[in-house]
């Protein structure tokens, strides 16, 4: 009697749990995992909560995280289809400061959903899709930052602090026979970046929050040869990890928006049937100061990171400038890195002023 009442029960919550889950909307999405480079840590506990309390690890435990802000890392998940999640629970550890941090956070659902339900227009194949990965990224104070990325869009969802925790050796490292601050020298020792840039320049705290900081702006493609030259695709990398593509219709409007400072742009042009693709990589300490001079205390004033191409698309200048024409400020920035390559020809059916030409294929 009761082995007849224990499976009754048993097939109500299978039954309970599937119509759950049919309610709960999915969504294809793998879980990673990131650091600041230079200033690396490990997960020792980190989990996406789902609204039936079901519990998902996120990767980085035993690896030391030193990928960059707002990337892929390790990942787990099987690329399959899950719900959104609610809630992050994190424990790790910031080998830079020799600390773990700890928290539990409240995640913005309808937000997360929203953002997988619209997607946006992909990198290069300008098609319509969505985001493939959740990252979390933890950085020295205890900051937590969740994104969202796709192909060519990688999007903030929230900013979180985490107190600090006492973890013991054990547990973290159940292997190792070292206390904390032996482990912590060893793991620093690792790679001698790591003590070199903190001898350098300490811990940078705040800065994570400083990168969060958004002016009023827009990128802008000056072309010499503006009969001919047509600008395809952009792709803005800004310093608080987030990503965007501007292709067809936002290059046409190419509107002022709220923007994080700009670290990084590749684009894309023909010039009559020769294509062409630049990597703009900004210096941060010059784009910081930029930034500075050309918005002040006014960061919802117009401004734009104007681009000049030459005519023969050998050469590039970069500036930064408001376009206020009473007030006008404008600073070349001269310690970009500017690097323009050709691109292949069989590239040539990602254009959209050559598309017509691929259109039965």
């Amino acid at each position: 009697m009761l082995k007849i009442l224990f499976i009754s029960v048993l097939i109500g919550l299978v039954f309970l749990f599937l119509n759950c889950r049919k309610k709960m909307k999915t969504f294809k999405w793998d879980a990673t995992s990131c650091a600041p480079k230079l200033f690396p840590g490990e997960m020792y506990q980190s989990y996406f909560v789902f609204e039936n309390d079901y519990e998902m690890e996120i990767p980085g435990c035993s690896s030391v995280l030193n990928n960059g802000w707002g990337v892929i890392g390790p990942i787990v998940g099987g690329n399959n289809y899950k719900p959104v999640p609610v809630k992050l629970k994190i424990t790790w550890m910031s080998y830079t400061e020799n600390k773990f941090y700890t928290g539990s956070f409240t995640l913005p659902k309808d937000s997360i959903t929203k953002m997988f339900e619209e997607g946006f227009t992909e990198f290069q194949s300008k098609k319509h899709g969505t985001y493939d990965f959740i990252t979390v990224g933890t950085a020295p104070g205890g900051i937590v930052v969740v994104w969202l990325l796709g192909s060519g869009k990688t999007t903030e969802v929230g900013r979180y602090q985490a107190s600090e925790t006492k973890v013991s050796m054990h547990d973290f490292v159940p292997t190792t026979n070292l206390d904390q601050d032996a482990f912590v020298k060893v793991v620093l020792n690792d790679d001698p970046a790591f003590n070199d840039n903190l001898k350098k320049n300490g811990i940078p705290f705040g800065l994570w929050d400083t990168y969060r900081e958004k002016f009023n702006w827009r990128p802008y493609i000056d072309f010499e040869d503006k009969e001919n030259a047509i600008i395809d695709e952009m792709m803005l990398y800004y310093f608080n990890g987030e990503i965007d593509v501007l292709s067809e219709k936002k290059l046409a409007i190419n509107s002022f928006e709220s923007r994080p400072r700009i670290q990084k742009i590749t684009c894309w042009w023909s010039n009559k049937r020769t294509l062409n693709k630049a990597v703009i990589i900004l210096d941060e300490e010059e784009i910081f100061k930029a930034y500075r001079f050309i918005y002040q205390d006014a960061p919802s004033q117009e401004g734009q990171l104007r681009i000049h191409v030459n005519k023969d698309d050998s050469y590039i200048w970069i500036f930064l400038e408001n376009t206020d024409l009473k007030n006008h400020r404008d600073i070349q920035l001269k310690k970009a890195s500017i690097k323009i390559y050709p691109v292949d020809e069989l590239d040539r059916r990602y254009f959209t002023v050559f598309k017509g030409e691929f259109k039965d294929e």
